[in-house]
């Protein structure tokens, strides 16, 4: 219905039979958007055009399962294979970059960083900062405050690193870097992480700047 209820009448197959009983089932629209990350309006075309709906009442929680199943594996497609970026004119203006916060526990002091200190959220970040400090083919570097944001159609992506790196004497290179500091990178990602990762990858490509996930707190990776 408009107000986003499912209004549906059980009848039996004999003629004339009546269920009257009464089935509790979580709001469909509410907990499939948690799932999926879709708005309500999709998510309610999506039940529209389900045939067997009724089917939620026989098991409304594998019902449900099933088709946040199927929407994720549907939108995992078409991020993968359909999306498209386009580079605009658009830029980020210096001045959002004049300060950042900090936390007292959670901070290490870096002489290229574009801040004082570098804000780090794991060990494996903090030494992945050491190690841009003290090579020189850094030239410059920050970590990424949370309101640097790539659009994606499951939400904002934040990149952890922008890093400017020489080649040789002539060359510099604008880094992006996704760092994942653990083993088997592609088993301990969760699909949305995955996803989003995918998306950033056709993003930078778009305005012709190198994105990888580093693993490697050495650096040893981070042109590979």
């Amino acid at each position: 219905m408009e107000d986003g209820k499912i209004q549906t009448i059980y009848s039996s197959e004999k003629v004339g039979a009546r269920i009257d009983k009464k089935y509790k089932i979580s709001n469909l629209v509410a907990t499939l958007e948690q799932e999926s990350g879709l708005t309500k309006k999709t998510i309610l075309r999506v039940l529209k055009g389900i045939d067997c709906l009724d089917y939620v009442f026989d098991s409304p929680q594998d019902f449900i399962r099933s088709v946040a199943l199927i929407i994720k594996g549907t939108l995992k497609d078409e991020l993968l294979n359909g999306i498209k970026y386009y580079e605009v004119d658009d830029c980020w203006n210096m001045s959002l970059f004049s300060d950042i916060e900090t936390y007292e526990n959670k901070i290490i002091e870096s002489k290229k960083s574009i801040y004082e200190y570098t804000v780090f959220d794991s060990d494996g970040e903090r030494d992945f900062s050491k190690s841009l400090d003290i090579s020189d083919r850094v030239k410059v570097f920050a970590k990424m405050p949370s309101w640097f944001v790539v659009d994606t159609p499951i939400g904002t992506y934040n990149p952890d690193w922008a890093i400017v790196w020489q080649v040789d004497t002539q060359e510099k290179l604008y880094l992006v870097r996704e760092t994942k500091f653990v083993n088997n990178l592609q088993d301990n990602l969760r699909d949305i992480e995955k996803n989003k990762i995918a998306c950033a990858y056709k993003h930078f490509d778009a305005i012709d700047a190198d994105f990888k996930v580093s693993t490697d707190k050495a650096l040893n990776d981070l042109l590979s």
